[in-house]
């Protein structure tokens, strides 16, 4: 089963960030960019906002993150929150633990996004490849 060649899809706000190099350099994969009206990253039929924890944080103490769910929650099209929390990190940051996972857990099921935890930018893109692969598979299962 061929899964020939894989296109993402980069915010154009996105393009000088790392995460852009490491996609680049997996097999199989082009990057083009693209002005996305919400979300950072298309892949395939799956639009994924990526934060890191500083701009999590950010977002949730200026209330940005809600707003942003809620046009993520409205796209006619799967998505979900891809959040770059780096070992130690956490300790560092300037939210309780409790404000995080209060936001964390608002997005999941209020908002019906998941939320899913990558250690670093260079971690990122595997997770990218590895939806990509786990969606084509699955077009090319209830298409044949």
């Amino acid at each position: 089963m061929g899964l020939g060649m894989i296109s993402i899809f980069v915010d154009y706000r996105e393009r000088n960030h790392e995460i852009v190099s490491f996609l680049r350099k997996c097999a199989g994969v082009t990057v083009q960019f693209a002005k996305l009206e919400v979300g950072d990253y298309l892949l395939h039929n799956l639009l994924v906002e990526r934060k890191t924890l500083v701009d999590f944080c950010e977002s949730i103490k200026s209330g940005r993150i809600f707003s942003q769910a809620t046009q993520l929650a409205r796209s006619k099209i799967q998505t979900l929150i891809i959040i770059e929390i780096m070992p130690g990190e956490l300790s560092r940051s300037k939210l309780r633990l409790e404000a995080i996972q209060g936001a964390i857990i608002t997005l999941s099921v209020i908002y019906n996004l998941p939320v899913l935890r990558s250690r670093s930018p260079e971690d990122t893109p595997d997770y990218y490849y590895l939806l990509l692969v786990k969606l084509k598979i699955l077009e090319l299962r209830t298409s044949g």
